[in-house]
């Protein structure tokens, strides 16, 4: 069937059959979550208190990387495209 979907010039076809055969069936939601151990949660009580765990990593001030500890990366000139070097 590709070739001759694809002689016909009819990739939209062939783009459906493909979506066609690799859909899922029978698919249920999964509610679970890992901690920061990779242990599962399907609790809805430990998944909230894990989300709110991981937002409060995340905006964290504390724990987060000074500027002065970020470093650029250094570019060889010689190895950058010629409409690169004279940024």
């Amino acid at each position: 069937m590709r070739h001759s979907v694809d002689k016909q010039g009819r990739i939209d076809l062939m783009h459906q059959k493909v979506k066609e055969l690799s859909k899922r069936k029978n698919r249920r939601p999964t509610n679970a979550i890992n901690d920061r151990d990779g242990n599962k949660l399907t609790e809805s009580r430990q998944i909230q208190n894990r989300w709110k765990e991981y937002i409060e990593d995340l905006y964290d001030k504390s724990s987060r990387r000074s500027s002065e500890e970020i470093k650029p990366a250094s570019v060889d000139k010689d190895s950058m495209r010629p409409d690169m070097c004279c940024m």
